[in-house]
């Protein structure tokens, strides 16, 4: 059944592309109005926040590769623009040229499916993730083409298009997706890097040997291994000649490290005096802080300031053999970025301060171009020249939210028991008045840039406090292994697992942003729900047992329990498990589960569950939601097919919202939709509620 489901929405992405209509329609849909007319804000819906367009990748952590390039000579900037089809269940694409002078925008191109990040992991390669991924366009050395990655039928492959418009051409025709590509410098060249082709499979007719191999929350067959490399190659544009790439044009994609940095070093800029500028963390140190050096001649700089001590996510050559950087300062200084000038030898200068999240900033004379968010406005393309403090919207994809009504927006900040420093925004109702108390729903477990729907989109935050809740958005403190002298990554586990440490450090967190939260007096503390994903079900795994002032839990996948971690995520993920202290598979360790597991404890947790869970990773709730059954708890449970960690299609986000909305209002204010459809679901949650007494009750 799913893997009829999975050709069905094959074939619809297909017919989407394959249709002028449909085409012609992104191309209505893509680019935004010109001007909104002025009209009394309205509530913002689900399709507002769902179908918003957007560039670059719709993750909350500042930073990363910008997903836009400018034509040679800096007039013009290219990027992908994306924006969700819920009717359609699919995703408009296209090629967005901006004039960054008089703001002209034209799409050059439009058509194709998203492209989800994959990554490799515990020892396997390419693991859907359900994230989009940033494909950044490049335009040729002569600026008469943009070449770009465009998928169609579950492969990406390289185009290009005339930069003045035209119609489009694939140029290659690969069966492996082009992961990365520069122009060469003749503009009729691309060199592109593929992943190497894995070893064919064994007959499935005699069965697959079940080992390290397999990553049962992916597939039911064995995956390759991540210690496959990379193939690089060179096409002609013009013919689609395509050939193994020379030794020197792989230089192009992916250069040798310089000499002259040290090992581990990071981020690097030179400047036009030869002066060199990196970052680095310690050697031997797994994850903590890089802090940011120089060297000028045979002289090296060590910045000992504290904004060059970590997250540098951005560096840039300055003048006279200075350099530009960009700090995030995280949960130190409630979420602040900033811009810093400094000559080695001297303290950093600051220039320019946000407590926005800039996104893939490029350099563009003395000025960057940056994705700009704030809580209550989705990403925009921003020109910040920071020498003089000046900001300036170059392109808002969604002028629409400029209709819309948000609730007021406050950043809270607190201290784990540890003293580990967190933040929260808390966003309250559009109409709140002084002296109302309302239902708190905590949404995990970042909070930066644009307040969609927590991390994985699943917990619209506008959407909920629209519907009349208080909203705290939290974003987690850092673990207690980064910058600790854990050298591996299974040391880094084994320091955050120790006596709980993570765990205790995040709740304490939480429970003191809670605490900050209601004293605004705007928090009803008898009705507050907890959702979250990935490591946000950590967090509510361990609220559940620790606290009793959680009334119900959202769970958008489920959970570390003893099988979970034994058996569900395959046997290399066991073996990593164990070395990282989890309990070894059939040991009796009631003091360790007693702390974190729903399933061993199912008996001790009052809060009602409801579980979304993807078809590759419910099975990791099925111990919990047969123990909480087991013991007459109120659990449900539901599975969306195709779907990864981060849930991707459009139709089922609409749906996960609303069933939100739904559950969050019957649990913490008695309420119930009165559509027909709903019946059988609410029939379900009033049995729930009623116990099971009263079930064995109707049911002698």
């Amino acid at each position: 059944m799913v893997r009829h489901c999975r050709n069905l929405l094959l074939a619809a992405l297909l017919l989407l592309i394959a249709s002028p209509a449909a085409a012609q329609d992104c191309r209505v849909r893509l680019l935004p109005p010109r001007g909104v007319a002025d009209a009394p804000k309205r509530p913002v819906t689900a399709s507002d926040l769902i179908e918003l367009r957007d560039f670059g990748i719709a993750i909350d952590v500042p930073g990363g590769e910008p997903p836009f390039s400018l034509s040679p000579g800096g007039s013009r900037l290219a990027m992908l623009l994306r924006r969700a089809d819920i009717e359609r269940n699919s995703y408009c694409i296209g090629l967005l040229v901006i004039d960054l002078a008089t703001g002209d925008r034209q799409l050059l191109d439009v058509g194709g499916e998203p492209t989800l990040i994959v990554a490799d992991m515990h020892g396997l390669a390419d693991q859907g993730t359900g994230a989009f991924d940033a494909m950044q366009p490049l335009w040729s050395p002569d600026g008469q083409w943009i070449a770009y990655q465009r998928r169609i039928a579950g492969v990406t492959q390289l185009w290009r298009v005339r930069s003045d418009g035209g119609a489009s051409e694939q140029v290659t025709r690969g069966i492996r997706d082009v992961r990365r590509f520069v122009w060469a410098g003749d503009s009729q060249r691309l060199v592109y890097a593929i992943r190497e082709a894995p070893e064919a499979d064994p007959d499935s007719g005699g069965g697959y040997l079940y080992d390290d191999s397999f990553w049962p929350l992916s597939a039911s067959v064995p995956q390759p291994p991540a210690t496959l490399g990379f193939e690089f190659r060179t096409v002609e544009a013009d013919n689609g000649t395509d050939r193994a790439a020379t030794s020197e044009e792989n230089r192009l994609l992916l250069p040798s490290g310089d000499p002259r940095l040290p090992p581990g070093a990071m981020l690097h800029a030179e400047s036009e005096t030869g002066a060199l500028a990196w970052t680095g963390r310690p050697e031997g140190q797994y994850l903590g802080p890089k802090p940011l050096h120089a060297r000028i001649g045979s002289v090296q700089f060590d910045c000992s300031d504290a904004a060059c001590s970590d997250r540098v996510i951005g560096l840039w050559a300055g003048d006279g053999g200075g350099f530009l950087f960009l700090r995030d300062w995280g949960t130190q200084r409630r979420g602040e970025i900033e811009f810093f000038r400094w000559q080695p030898g001297k303290a950093p200068v600051s220039l320019y301060r946000t407590t926005n999240p800039l996104n893939g900033c490029l350099r563009q004379g003395s000025s960057f171009l940056c994705g700009l968010e704030s809580a209550a406005q989705p990403r925009r393309l921003v020109r910040i020249t920071p020498e003089t403090g000046q900001s300036q919207v170059i392109f808002d994809p969604n002028p629409e939210f400029g209709a819309l009504q948000f609730g007021a927006v406050t950043r809270l900040t607190a201290q784990a028991e540890d003293g580990a420093p967190a933040f929260a925004d808390l966003v309250l109702p559009p109409e709140h008045q002084a002296g109302e108390r309302h239902p708190l729903v905590i949404v995990q477990y970042n909070t930066r840039g644009f307040l969609r729907g927590g991390t994985g989109d699943e917990y619209p935050v506008h959407l909920l406090a629209a519907r009349g809740y208080a909203v705290l958005s939290f974003q987690r403190p850092t673990p207690p292994a980064y910058g600790s002298a854990a050298a591996s990554h299974t040391d880094y586990q084994r320091t955050n697992l120790l006596d709980w440490a993570d765990r205790r450090r995040v709740f304490s967190a939480l429970e003191a942003l809670v605490d900050t939260a209601i004293v605004t007096g705007a928090i009803d503390e008898s009705r507050i729900a907890i959702t979250g994903l990935s490591d946000g079900i950590a967090t509510i795994q361990w609220a559940l047992l620790h606290s009793d002032r959680y009334r119900t839990a959202i769970l958008s996948t489920c959970c570390e329990d003893p099988s979970t971690v034994a058996f569900a995520a395959g046997p290399a993920f066991a073996v990593e498990a164990r070395a990282w202290g989890y309990p070894s598979p059939g040991a009796v360790d009631a003091p360790f589960w007693r702390e974190y597991s729903l399933a061993r404890n199912a008996d001790r947790v009052a809060a009602p569950i409801l579980i979304q869970a993807a078809d590759r990773e419910y099975r990791l709730a099925l111990e919990t939601v047969a123990m909480l059954r087991h013991a007459e708890k109120p659990v449900e449970l539901y599975v969306f097919p195709d779907e990864y960690h981060i849930k991707w299609q459009p139709r089922h986000r609409y749906v996960i919202y609303q069933r939100v909305l739904d559950w969050l209002d019957f649990w913490l204010r008695d309420r119930e939709d009165p559509d027909p459809a709903k019946q059988a679901q609410y029939a379900r949650w009033r049995a729930m509620r009623a116990g099971p007494a009263s079930a064995e009750a109707r049911n002698p």
